[in-house]
C-alpha cells in the first residue's frame, strides 16, 4: 500500500475545493463570501491583508469587486492552484492580488492595512490559545486606527463533542470526476477546547492514500 502522509501541500490544494470539511461548501455556496464582501471597508481605502490565501476561494471575488489585497500562505501549492486561477480572470483583477508565501506569525510590513480578513477557520486552526492571542495581536498592529478585522468562527457539531469520539465516512468527486472516498475520525479534548481531524484521502479503486490531520481549538459565541 503507498501510504503518504501529507499537509497541505501538493495533493491537498489539488483536491481542497471540492473535498468535504475544506472548501466544497464555500466553492458551492456564496454566503460566506458574501459575508466578507458586505462587511469591508470602501475599496478606495486602502489594501486588505488575507490571512491566509488557501486556494483562493476568498481572494479572487475580493479581487474581482475591486479590492487590492495581499495574500499570504505558508504552501506553494496553494498558490500554485491560485495562479492557475487568476490566469483565467482579467487583467485587472489578477493586478489586484500579490502572493506572499510566508507564515502569517512572520510576515513583517510597514504597510497598515484598512481591513484584514482570516478565513477558512484558520485563526481555529492555529490550535494554541498562547498564538492565538499572538495572531491577534499581530493583527492589531497591522490595522488602521478604523480598521476592520473579519475572521470565520468555527464550531464544532454538538453531538460530536458529546460523543468525544466520531468517526465518518464520505465521497467526493473533483472537476476532472475522480472520485475519493474521504475517512474522518474525529477527537474532541473539551478540557483544552480542541477538535481533532485526523483525515484519509483515498482514490477509489487505489491503495493511495493520502493522511493529514488539523486540530482546530474551537469556542462559542
Amino acid at each position: 500500500m503507498n501510504e503518504i502522509k501529507t499537509d497541505y501541500d501538493s495533493f491537498l490544494a489539488e483536491i481542497y475545493d471540492y473535498s468535504p470539511y475544506f472548501g466544497k461548501e464555500r466553492r458551492e455556496k456564496d454566503y460566506a463570501t458574501q459575508f466578507y464582501l458586505d462587511n469591508l471597508p470602501d475599496k478606495n481605502k486602502g489594501k486588505i491583508l488575507e490571512l491566509v490565501t488557501c486556494t483562493g476561494l476568498l481572494t479572487i471575488p475580493m479581487a474581482r469587486a475591486g479590492y487590492k489585497i495581499d495574500s499570504i500562505d505558508v504552501s506553494p501549492a496553494v498558490h500554485e492552484i491560485v495562479r492557475r486561477k487568476m490566469a483565467n480572470e482579467p487583467k485587472k483583477v489578477i493586478n489586484n492580488i500579490t502572493l506572499k508565501c510566508c507564515n502569517a506569525f512572520d510576515y513583517q510590513t510597514e504597510y497598515i492595512y484598512s481591513a484584514i480578513v482570516i478565513p477558512d477557520s484558520f485563526l481555529h486552526a492555529v490550535a494554541d490559545k498562547q498564538l492565538q492571542e499572538e495572531l491577534l495581536k499581530k493583527c492589531y498592529k497591522l490595522l488602521d486606527d478604523k480598521g476592520t478585522l473579519i475572521i470565520d468562527i468555527f464550531v464544532p457539531w454538538e453531538d460530536i463533542i458529546s460523543k468525544g469520539d466520531v468517526k465518518q465516512c464520505t465521497r467526493f468527486r473533483t472537476e476532472q470526476g475522480e472520485l475519493y472516498i474521504v475517512y474522518t475520525h474525529h477527537l474532541i479534548n473539551s478540557n483544552n477546547q480542541t477538535h481533532r481531524f485526523d483525515f484519509v484521502h483515498e482514490a477509489y479503486k487505489s491503495k493511495k492514500k493520502f493522511y493529514h490531520t488539523i486540530v482546530y481549538r474551537y469556542m462559542y459565541l
